[in-house]
């Protein structure tokens, strides 16, 4: 539940009777990314005044994700400080001397913490701070170098590259925004937004989303897609997961993430890879027990793929966040009867999940969950689809509304940096002298109010 402080006693969790706070000052809510892992705790300005993080503004509608000790100020009278009970009996978390000793030299622009936001099969990706615009960036973190245990480090760096490569290439509104990529000898760096609204995955936590949640979302998705095959782009892992909001609040701006599976294409182009996400995966993707499952007729031949791959894998994430079930599940040997249900056009309408999805949505699902590529709705017939025409002129408005403050990056002299990097580690190396000094002041202003991440507590103090 979200957690609303300010002046308006009848909208506020917490009220303050103060007039320089706003009637609705901040907002205090959280996004459970993994069950197994503690929420992540964001506060939103949605002052008209303005919020102060560790003395930094926040900035009107924006969020910034929340760690232990840090400080929000609402004014000249009220703060408090954010308790991570989690982080008050546990260990700074250790990490290998060689990434110490890179994070502090690797350069004098960004902070990388120790705040580990995700780990998965080829790295982890931290919370850092970008010193010239002072806000939050996640930056990720892949090693590659030769005391990588596992394969071909130089290989899987080249692999990270081209995510890199595919990244840099790409400059939309729905697309994570990639600002710089650092090499050294071990490890590859990757700074780009934090987005701070959850993703789709996390918004399901409560049941299916109606229809009206649905269609701006899936308006934003077609955009990005549409870009991104112009620009030559196949994204191969497309899913819930991957599908970033960037306020907590529908409506707002869609980011597609995680190009780890992407690759360039040309029309030409037959892909054959094993890549993706089962639940989301098209049926011309050649995953070896799929082959052996799946009978000859429903898949076309010759054995291959192309950018079409997403639309079916688009149309399994409307089917999700439709009924909050994914389209292909139990056990592998049901998954050619699944997909004939499909080739058939016929959805399961009698299950309880469909009872109340209209018949528009269950077609634009059938036509997206179409065996045959050649078959399958792209972007332009699928914004031209009924289900989304109907709504065109308020997408179009509410689409206008959510990227007017989007800016497209400057690219022109991007490049992937080379470094190396030699030393011991020293968190104040290349930082200007007001950073040491603000630095140490953090201390002094840690305990005047609370807020907890177990139950949301606060108690704002005044100042003396």
């Amino acid at each position: 539940k979200d957690l609303l402080i300010g002046r308006d006693p009848n909208k506020s969790s917490i009220s303050l009777e103060d007039l320089t706070i706003s009637r609705q000052h901040i907002r205090i809510y959280s996004v459970i990314f993994e069950e197994e892992s503690e929420p992540l705790v964001y506060c939103e300005d949605i002052s008209r005044s303005g919020s102060l993080l560790n003395g930094k503004l926040i900035g009107t509608n924006n969020s910034v994700l929340l760690s232990h000790g840090d400080v929000v100020r609402l004014d000249k009278h009220n703060s408090f400080c954010f308790i991570q009970p989690s982080a008050l009996n546990s260990q700074r978390p250790i990490f290998d001397t060689i990434f110490e000793r890179e994070r502090t030299r690797l350069t004098p622009d960004y902070i990388i913490t120790n705040r580990v936001l995700g780990k998965g099969a080829y790295g982890r990706v931290h919370l850092a701070w970008d010193l010239i615009s002072s806000r939050q960036v996640a930056c990720k973190v892949v090693g590659y170098g030769p005391n990588l245990v596992q394969g071909n480090p130089r290989k899987a760096g080249d692999l990270h590259m081209r995510e890199f490569e595919i990244m840099a290439s790409l400059n939309h509104p729905n697309i994570l925004a990639l600002h710089r990529v650092i090499r050294t000898e071990h490890n590859i760096y990757m700074f780009s937004d934090l987005i701070t609204g959850g993703d789709l995955f996390s918004r399901l936590d409560s049941g299916p989303m109606t229809e009206i949640e649905i269609l701006p979302i899936i308006y934003q998705l077609l955009k990005a897609l549409e870009y991104m095959h112009s620009r030559g782009v196949v994204h191969r892992d497309l899913k819930p997961d991957n599908i970033l909001c960037t306020r907590h609040a529908n409506g707002s701006r869609i980011v597609l993430g995680d190009f780890g599976s992407a690759r360039f294409f040309t029309p030409t182009t037959t892909m054959r890879s094993q890549c993706g996400t089962l639940e989301y995966l098209a049926p011309s993707v050649p995953l070896s027990y799929l082959r052996e499952l799946i009978t000859p007729h429903l898949v076309p031949s010759p054995m291959g793929y192309a950018s079409a791959v997403d639309y079916w894998s688009l149309g399994a994430i409307v089917y999700t966040l439709l009924t909050n079930t994914t389209p292909i599940i139990g056990p592998v040997a049901r998954i050619p009867t699944r997909l004939q249900d499909y080739e058939l056009t016929r959805l399961e309408d009698n299950e309880e999940e469909w009872v109340n999805i209209s018949p528009e949505a269950k077609d634009f699902v059938r036509r997206l969950m179409t065996i045959d590529p050649r078959r399958r709705m792209a972007s332009d017939e699928a914004q031209c689809h009924v289900w989304l025409a109907r709504h065109m002129e308020d997408l179009e408005d509410l689409y206008g509304r959510a990227t007017k403050e989007w800016e497209p990056l400057d690219r022109t002299d991007f490049k992937v940096e080379e470094k190396t990097i030699h030393g011991n580690a020293d968190p104040f190396h290349n930082r200007p002298a007001s950073f040491r000094s603000s630095i140490s002041q953090v201390p002094d202003l840690l305990f005047e109010g609370s807020l907890s991440s177990d139950n949301f507590s606060a108690e704002p103090r005044e100042l003396g």
